[in-house]
């Protein structure tokens, strides 16, 4: 499988937005994304095979800090090497732009998301309790 990263354009937003309510619990919508774009202050980047966006990730970038907020993959492709693909794409971004470091929260109970970060060289830093309701969420940090 081939697999194409680029930055997302306004057309790929009611594609992300549906990667959201596919594969999140609180989606954002396409409205959302587009906020978010307007405002400057996120990167977005689309997976593609066959020019069919698979995945994206989104993340906030500030001062010299990046939050990764969401990253989405299609169920029929997991753990084919999307999502590592998305997140170098984020990492080799972030470098270029001389961020020092990247960090996320995600439910506890996420295995798969969280083997995915540690795979990826995310180290844990933190916990906040009930974050997701009765689920812990754990912080995770990169240092670039």
């Amino acid at each position: 499988m081939s697999v194409k990263i680029d930055k997302c354009t306004p057309n790929d937003f009611p594609i992300l937005a549906r990667l959201e309510r596919d594969n999140m619990e609180k989606p954002w919508t396409e409205a959302m994304i587009k906020e978010a774009n307007d405002s400057g202050d996120y990167l977005f980047f689309k997976a593609s095979v066959d020019d069919k966006i698979v995945g994206y990730l989104s993340a906030r970038l500030c001062i010299d800090e990046c939050e990764l907020n969401n990253i989405a993959v299609d169920r029929g492709v997991r753990r084919n090497g999307v999502g590592t693909l998305l997140l170098s794409a984020l990492e080799s971004e972030c470098r270029a732009g001389s961020f020092t470091v990247i960090f996320l929260e995600v439910n506890e109970k996420n295995t798969g998301a969280r083997k995915l970060y540690l795979k990826n060289g995310f180290s844990e830093m933190s916990r906040r309790k009930r974050y997701y309701g009765d689920d812990d969420a754990i912080i995770l940090t990169k240092k670039l």
